[in-house]
């Protein structure tokens, strides 16, 4: 079949489908379709997906600091000063990133000892 014989197949099967399709009488004048719940499901997986994938990033976030000074100490051939040294440094890292940098207020508790500094 050569090309100008498809493009015409193709222009006659549109012209039969849009035929069909105005010759159908549509309620009230309005084309509804049914999609099912496969749409909704699909984009609540999707979403809770995300929302998974954001919450599961954040929680290893904020736990590395402490995963990383239990393996310094316990599986680690480090002494505990270094290893709690390693671990005041990365949370004074992520409090100077999210607190001072990204302006995001972390909670602090009653327990405010940078009070003096503003934070």
């Amino acid at each position: 079949m050569t090309r100008k014989a498809q493009i015409g197949a193709g222009a006659c099967l549109l012209l039969i489908t849009l035929a069909v399709y105005h010759s159908y009488p549509h309620p009230q004048g309005a084309d509804f379709a049914y999609i099912g719940p496969g749409a909704g499901f699909a984009f609540l997986g999707s979403f809770l997906t995300l929302l998974g994938g954001f919450f599961l990033s954040m929680v290893s976030l904020l736990t590395w600091p402490f995963r990383m000074l239990w393996r310094l100490i316990i599986l680690g051939k480090y002494s505990w000063t270094k290893s709690i040294a390693a671990a005041l440094v990365i949370n004074a890292l992520f409090f100077f990133m999210f607190e001072v940098w990204f302006k995001v207020p972390l909670f602090k508790g009653s327990l405010d000892p940078l009070r003096f500094l503003g934070y």
